[in-house]
């Protein structure tokens, strides 16, 4: 028979944690609980409408799954983080700063399918199912909307934000994907 010992009963053991002569085991002895390990789950919540404009949320349909992993495959906003990376984010409840540009709720540059900030003047726009932006009637850009295949792979980086370990993301245009 086969046990797995894991490290607060190896660390209690090195530490001289045994029973004294004349005591009674009563059971295990631990440090307490701990977290191991934490997976982001980025499958589809409640959408709620705000009457925000800057509000945008991501509504994928026909979204496919990993063919390798089975993983469920998953849309992202693209922003560029404070080092100049881009980085991932699924938080649509967006502003715009003082010089009218989109900016996530932790102030990260909201970029276009160009990788530039998305310049939008006032918070008076609209959002086209394909994240393309209107102001006034005129094209103002196109959200970089990222397909990640197995967003599993994604590291966070901050509160609502990720980043691929190495490289970027696939805009959906690219991956082929008809979201």
């Amino acid at each position: 028979q086969a046990s797995l010992r894991g490290f607060q009963d190896m660390l209690i053991e090195k530490l001289g944690g045994t029973p004294k002569p004349g005591s009674q085991q009563i059971g295990d002895l631990n440090t307490g609980v701990y977290l191991q390990e934490t997976t982001p789950d980025f499958s589809q919540g409640p959408v709620k409408n705000t009457n925000q404009s800057t509000d945008i949320a991501l509504v994928p349909s026909n979204m496919p799954k990993d063919p390798k992993t089975q993983v469920s495959t998953a849309l992202f906003f693209a922003a560029k983080m404070s080092a100049g990376s881009t980085g991932y984010t699924r938080n649509g409840h967006f502003n715009v700063d003082p010089k009218g540009r989109l900016v996530t709720s932790q102030g990260n540059l909201v970029l276009d399918s160009q990788n530039n900030p998305i310049q939008v003047n006032t918070t008076d726009f609209k959002v086209g199912p394909h994240g393309t932006i209107r102001e006034g009637g005129q094209v103002v850009g196109q959200l970089n909307i990222a397909y990640a295949q197995n967003p599993n792979q994604l590291v966070k980086v901050g509160n609502d934000l990720y980043k691929l370990a190495n490289g970027t993301l696939p805009t959906v245009q690219q991956a082929g994907v008809n979201a």
